[in-house]
């Protein structure tokens, strides 16, 4: 049997230790948690996971926005100016990143039990 392991992710303000069954289930807790205590104003653009080993980034903005986090306004306004791009580039650059970037909060939005469930 699987046992859990010890992440820590951090991005800008938040740094948090995640009890995972790996990175997947890691960026999903980093993630539910977040937006449950409403850190979402206290990350960046990027985030770093720890575990041990290895470093792994994920996008922040894709993941907010999917869950509903963040309105599409936000997102855009922050991926041209973190990335210097006009609304299209931002919109497109956002449209690439929620295809790749689903799985880590797939569920949220909807309040789908099953993602709850999970934690």
């Amino acid at each position: 049997m699987d046992s859990e392991k010890v992440y820590r992710i951090k991005s800008g303000r938040v740094d948090m230790i995640v009890n995972a069954m790996g990175h997947k289930d890691a960026w999903r807790k980093f993630f539910y948690n977040v937006i449950k205590k409403d850190l979402v104003k206290d990350i960046a653009i990027l985030a770093l996971m720890y575990d041990g080993e290895q470093v792994i980034a994920m996008r922040t903005v894709p993941a907010l926005y999917i869950a509903g986090a963040i309105p599409l306004e936000t997102a855009i306004k922050s991926l041209q100016h973190h990335f210097g791009l006009d609304a299209r580039e931002a919109k497109e650059l956002l449209d690439f990143c929620t295809v790749a970037d689903r799985w880590a909060v797939d569920g949220l939005r909807d309040n789908d039990a099953s993602f709850y469930t999970q934690f």
